[in-house]
């Protein structure tokens, strides 16, 4: 089968499970909290695992423990680690983060060791079929090089572009599958507006632009609702979300990013890969953590075979 490279930021999670986010100048004190391992590069790495999919890893952790806990963590999960460089005089990225009552997250980013990577990029082999997956944890000079790689070699490009920055003309035209939310995806569009309640026919022609300046595939993640999976040529397609009780929504968006990877890699088609990654991200909002909350392909289709 072919493997995804994923290109990405590493983080230790301290999580905090408050009755409510802090306001500013307040301190709220809680006694529920964990470490978890995150970072959206390690979520979706390791989703893709979970789901079945061969990983590479090419990431930054500082000379520290949480960078030898993090190392050990993917190796357990059958990621090859062979590509995550220790950067001198720098930590691991740590994601301060805060879940509230209704499972609803806050998250502040130290990026640390992200954001060291040096003029090259050292990149795994690939080959055409495999997929080179990036997010925007990491400096987009480095997506770039990873992109520039994935092209070269045949490779797809997956590109979920959070947390959000402006994209160049030049790396949309070389992303070929763009994953976004709906924040996101207005954010790309220039425009100050919020898409709920979901209007189609204007998602539609939202998507549709971004399509025109270089994806082949663009999926819109709208939280509980569902996703939204416009083709380029084609009219986009509303996949419905799942009703679950959300206990901690952290790593969600990582998780159908992970998960439909590896469908599309397995040769699944686009909509059926995308309705059993909405299925995932559904689960993984059943459980506390980012990486750690992720299911395995046989949880997912257990949870979709289970009666209503």
């Amino acid at each position: 089968m072919n493997k995804a490279i994923v290109v990405g930021s590493i983080n230790r999670d301290v999580v905090a499970y408050v009755a409510h986010h802090p306001r500013p100048g307040e301190t709220v004190i809680t006694s529920r909290g964990a470490l978890f391992p995150g970072g959206k590069g390690v979520n979706q790495a390791v989703a893709i695992a979970r789901s079945g999919g061969s990983v590479s890893f090419v990431g930054r952790i500082g000379n520290d423990g949480f960078g030898q806990d993090m190392q050990s963590f993917l190796t357990a999960e059958g990621i090859d680690i062979s590509n995550i460089a220790v950067v001198k005089g720098a930590v691991t990225g740590l994601a301060l983060i805060t879940v509230d009552a209704d499972g609803q997250n806050a998250i502040t980013v130290l990026s640390g060791a992200n954001q060291y990577w040096g003029d090259a990029v050292a990149m795994p082999a690939a080959m055409a079929g495999d997929c080179i997956v990036c997010q925007l944890e990491v400096p987009l000079a480095v997506v770039a090089l990873a992109f520039q790689h994935g092209r070269t070699c045949g490779a797809r490009t997956v590109l979920n572009a959070a947390p959000f920055q402006p994209l160049c003309a030049d790396l949309l035209a070389a992303t070929d599958i763009l994953i976004v939310n709906e924040l996101e995806l207005t954010a790309l569009s220039g425009l100050e507006c919020s898409l709920a309640p979901v209007d189609f026919g204007h998602l539609n022609s939202l998507t549709g632009e971004v399509l025109s300046r270089g994806p082949d595939l663009l999926v819109v993640t709208l939280g509980a609702t569902g996703c939204f999976v416009h083709e380029r040529g084609a009219t986009g397609v509303f996949i419905p979300g799942l009703p679950v009780t959300a206990i901690d929504t952290t790593g969600a968006g990582d998780c159908f990013v992970g998960t439909l990877v590896a469908e599309l890699l397995m040769g699944r088609a686009t909509i059926a890969a995308a309705r059993f990654a909405n299925a995932a991200a559904a689960l993984s909002v059943t459980r506390k953590g980012a990486a750690s909350s992720l299911p395995s392909r046989h949880e997912v289709e257990q949870f979709l075979a289970a009666p209503a």
